[in-house]
């Protein structure tokens, strides 16, 4: 009820005003619209000084966690680079205690030592108990030799190249001990 008392006042307020009653609706109307457009406006350029804050903040954050990635990847590679690197210091210096006619000289335990020391540094615990195996079966062989050790410790040798294939990057592999030939020429 009240709108409507609130209308009529409103129009009775107007016809008496005449013609003038109509510049001041026009005027009002202008000036309001005049209004509308300022506030939307700084409306429009809040939200667009909002936008651009998120924007850079989100630029800065994607540039941040891509550099960390970037990091993160070289820390891998280069941890991969030095396991290859001395995985195949130890596979060499393990070749030598396969062979059943040459004993191996000092310079050659020399080198399997230090390489076998690196390695329990940079390899993989699966690696390492099947090196551990491997030095067991080369121990007792020294002590005593018998013809099954270096049959032993050749499927150790295999195995522990199989694991350092799988620790360096080839993780999906499907080769297997038989797959490894020993061949002297």
């Amino acid at each position: 009820m009240m709108f409507e008392e609130l209308v009529k006042i409103s129009v009775t307020v107007l016809l008496s005003l005449g013609g003038s009653g109509a510049i001041i609706i026009g005027l009002a109307s202008w000036l309001g619209n005049i209004w509308a457009k300022t506030i939307l406006q700084n409306e429009k350029n809040e939200h667009d000084k909002a936008l651009e804050k998120l924007r850079a903040d989100l630029k800065q954050k994607v540039e941040e966690e891509l550099e960390q990635l970037k990091a993160t990847h070289q820390s891998e590679m280069d941890l991969l680079l030095r396991k290859r690197e001395v995985y195949q210091k130890l596979a060499d210096s393990m070749r030598v205690f396969l062979s059943t006619t040459e004993q191996s000289n000092d310079k050659e335990k020399k080198n399997f030592l230090q390489a076998y020391a690196l390695s329990y540094l940079w390899a993989s615990d699966e690696l390492i108990n099947i090196l551990g195996s491997f030095l067991d079966i080369m121990i007792d062989n020294t002590a005593h030799p018998d013809p099954n050790n270096q049959y032993e410790m050749k499927g150790l040798y295999v195995k522990c190249l199989l694991e350092m294939r799988r620790d360096s990057g080839f993780s999906d592999t499907n080769l297997k001990i038989d797959s490894y030939k020993f061949v002297s020429f």
